[in-house]
């Protein structure tokens, strides 16, 4: 992801309503991270590991 950052997709979503995720874009991707050492993300759920983090979409123009 940045500075050699490496990880696994844990889990995908998409936003709430979408009829037909074929034609919508992810809303958020879950990353579980192989080095990750801040806090959990989702402390209160725990399916959820401490290292997954969330990756969404955005759009950045300069």
């Amino acid at each position: 992801l940045v500075n050699g950052a490496t990880g696994y997709i844990h889990d995908t979503a998409w936003a709430a309503g979408v009829e037909d995720p074929r034609r919508k874009t992810l809303f958020v991707v879950l990353v579980k991270m192989d080095k990750y050492g801040g806090p959990a993300c989702f402390p209160d759920d725990e399916a959820i590991p401490r290292n997954v983090v969330p990756i969404f979409q955005f759009l950045r123009g300069f």
